[in-house]
């Protein structure tokens, strides 16, 4: 990859020179090299070199203390996951797994025995209960016919109180119909008081504003029902009922004072003489005013007489009922004295069972001890066998048959079968352009002529210093392995920055800058014409892409003699 960058960079300067010759040779006058602005692709990359390193490095070493009897591995061979490797001497493990097995052997014939007494316990138990439960059961029949009885009395109760309210909704029921055909009276009574005003009291003279002042108070009567009557239709409620009852029968009353007061004027020789049929209709309007009111007080009355009656046939059925429920404490108590001395008995039978329950749980924490102390005698026996954790090579054996092994002391180093990582050194100029997951070209001096892909994997934050230049340490992941890879290899890498398709560019020379940033010199018949500003993007080897200021096909200048 180095050799291809080199042979690039060769050719783009012969070409700056060929098109340099050209210029200078074709006019004296153009003492400068040019190049064409082109529609290219363009990858911008950091080339690095690192090493091909294991991804993981095995370091195995013993749990116990015990002599070697058995190296099977020697340095450079391949293993198998579980494959042994080590054997240490297993007698005292093994006599250890013996012990513990007959003590927890031991312990489960005591579980065994206990737990057969346990059974006989629980059978007297079952015993004691079932008689229990045939005294209870006669108790509960007796409890069960009270509860009947009671159930009967409340229901007859529920029965009274559903048809006394009944009733008495009904007697509300009518009283609400009754307001409404009292409206439409008071209504009625209105717009004939409005009619005889507006016929013979039109002037505004004693007569004429006496008559309008009364019609006027019919009308607030007639407002004043309504708007109760409103209420209660809207509500149903009794007490609101109550209320428009109240309310109606007082302005009724003013409504009857109003029509008498016009009657009379009405009556009056010297005004007006007022046509018989009109003085007519004031009559059957007072009358049917008067007729009201009486319906009124009637339906009042029979709304008291209701609620006395419901009062007294609801309180009958309560006696009834609280006899009933006298009757159910009785059994109730005759049923908590059978079952607290059923109670009593299972008692006793349960506290035999529960103190073999204890003894039982006592042996069984001497089991769950004695099979944890087996368990670990097996883990000593296992520990005297050194295994590959997993499929890789061994790089290393530092111990040899009789020699004592001791824990925290390696005595086999390995690595996995087939995964490195390649870990390289990125410059502090280069590091904020490498993220995670970028791509990467791979090369290894070992095969110059194959390449790999590969991703970053790691950027680590921590710097490295090396002859006072900082590095950051990266790791790239290749997308595979094959076995011809060793640990230890050269790795020359190309990591892709970014990539741009079909974009401006310029050789990198042709990009000039000064105090107020980037900018190219336009070509145009052989002159310089001017110096441009440019915003430039990604930047490979040899070219740089130009994201604003130039056109395609556009000339500028490479190099200038001085």
């Amino acid at each position: 990859m180095k050799k291809l960058t080199i042979a690039i960079v060769v050719i783009v300067i012969l070409v700056g020179v060929g098109i340099s010759y050209q210029a200078f040779f074709k006019k004296e006058e153009a003492k400068f090299s040019v190049a064409i602005a082109e529609i290219s692709d363009i990858t911008e990359k950091v080339s690095v070199t690192g090493s091909l390193v294991p991804l993981q490095r095995i370091d195995l070493e013993p749990k116990i203390q015990q002599e070697v009897k058995e190296v099977l591995v020697e340095v450079s061979d391949k293993v198998e996951e579980g494959k042994l490797l080590i054997q240490l001497d297993r007698r005292d493990a093994l006599i250890q797994v013996d012990k513990s097995r007959a003590s927890l052997n031991s312990v489960s014939q005591e579980i065994n025995l206990l737990e057969t007494r346990l059974k006989n316990a629980e059978q007297d138990l079952e015993e004691v209960e079932q008689t229990a439960i045939k005294n209870v059961s006669k108790a509960e029949a007796s409890l069960e016919e009270a509860k009947t009885n009671l159930t009967t009395k409340h229901q007859n109760l529920d029965d009274v109180e559903e048809v006394e309210s009944n009733e008495l909704e009904q007697a509300y029921e009518d009283a609400l119909t009754l307001l409404r055909g009292t409206y439409l009276q008071v209504d009625n009574t209105y717009w004939a008081v409005e009619s005889i005003q507006r016929t013979y009291f039109y002037q505004n003279d004693q007569e004429g504003s006496r008559v309008k002042r009364e019609k006027r108070q019919i009308e607030l009567a007639k407002e004043d029902i309504y708007s109760v009557l409103e209420i209660a239709q809207e509500t149903g409620d009794s007490s609101d009922i109550d209320e428009v009852l109240s309310v109606t029968e007082v302005k009724l009353k003013e409504v009857y004072q109003s029509l008498s007061v016009i009657r009379e004027i009405c009556g009056q020789t010297y005004y007006h003489i007022v046509a018989d049929a009109d003085k007519t209709i004031l009559d059957t309007q007072k009358s049917n005013i008067d007729t009201v009111i009486s319906a009124l007080i009637s339906a009042k009355q029979d709304i008291e007489s209701q609620e006395i009656s419901s009062r007294k046939n609801v309180n009958s059925a309560q006696a009834t009922l609280d006899i009933a429920q006298s009757q159910l404490d009785s059994a109730g108590s005759s049923l908590s004295y059978v079952e607290t001395q059923g109670q009593q008995q299972i008692t006793q039978a349960q506290s035999k069972i529960e103190q073999l329950e204890q003894e039982l749980s006592l042996k069984e924490l001497n089991r769950v001890i004695s099979t944890t102390n087996l368990a670990q005698a097996q883990k000593g026996l296992e520990d005297t066998s050194i295994k590959a954790p997993m499929a890789g090579t061994v790089t290393k054996v530092d111990i040899e048959k009789g020699e004592t092994a001791k824990p925290g002391v390696v005595v086999v180093s390995m690595i996995p079968e087939y995964k490195y990582k390649i870990e390289i050194d990125v410059s502090e100029v280069n590091i904020g352009k490498i993220k995670k997951g970028g791509l990467a070209k791979v090369e290894f001096d070992a095969f110059p002529d194959e390449t790999y892909q590969g991703q970053v994997d790691k950027v680590y934050p921590s710097e490295i210093v090396k002859e006072g230049v900082i590095y950051y340490r990266v790791e790239v992941l290749l997308n595979e392995y094959l076995e011809k890879l060793k640990s230890g290899f050269t790795a020359n890498l190309d990591i892709i920055i970014g990539q741009r398709e079909n974009v401006i560019t310029v050789p990198y020379v042709a990009v000039k800058e000064d105090e107020q940033g980037k900018y190219v010199k336009i070509v145009e018949d052989g002159e310089i014409k001017e110096e441009r500003r440019v915003e430039i993007g990604l930047g490979s080897d040899t070219r740089i892409e130009i994201k604003e200021g130039l056109e395609q096909g556009e000339e500028v200048v490479l190099y200038e003699e001085n």
